[in-house]
């Protein structure tokens, strides 16, 4: 009765010592597969080419002019539909205009890509280094 116990006991210590290291393990596998935001480093020309490229098939408009840091320092990027100026030259208030698209750059396992929330849409980039944003 007591060797029965002891065992018992053993087991079940080498059952929660297997279970306490796997499910750490599982739970980083399960947290990686989660869309990350992200930032890019060094933005090449050819990035910036491949970002409005991507925005361009998103929105099924000709491609947006954007800045050659873009996503540098932040993981979002707003473009404005519509137009700026009124008839008589002067600027729009935005009151004319529709929201802002919001396109976010994102990682999702190894890949980087742009996300539009909007349409649900990611598209990868391969010319755009990304790294995770770290939480301060």
């Amino acid at each position: 009765m007591l060797r029965s116990t002891r065992s018992r006991r053993a087991t079940a210590i080498r059952l929660c010592a297997c279970l306490g290291l796997t499910l750490p393990i599982l739970g980083c596998e399960a947290m990686s597969r989660e869309p990350v935001e992200a930032l890019s480093t060094k933005t090449t020309p050819e990035a910036v080419t491949e970002v409005q490229a991507a925005i361009a098939q998103i929105q099924g408009t000709p491609a947006p002019r954007i800045a050659s840091n873009v996503f540098e320092s932040s993981p979002h990027l707003l473009i404005e539909k519509g137009r700026v100026k009124g008839k008589d030259n002067v600027l729009l208030d935005g009151s004319y205009t529709d929201f802002p698209d919001q396109y976010t750059l994102q990682i999702r396992g190894t890949t980087c890509g742009l996300f539009h929330a909007k349409t649900d849409q990611f598209v990868r980039l391969t010319a755009l280094n990304c790294e995770p944003v770290t939480k301060r």
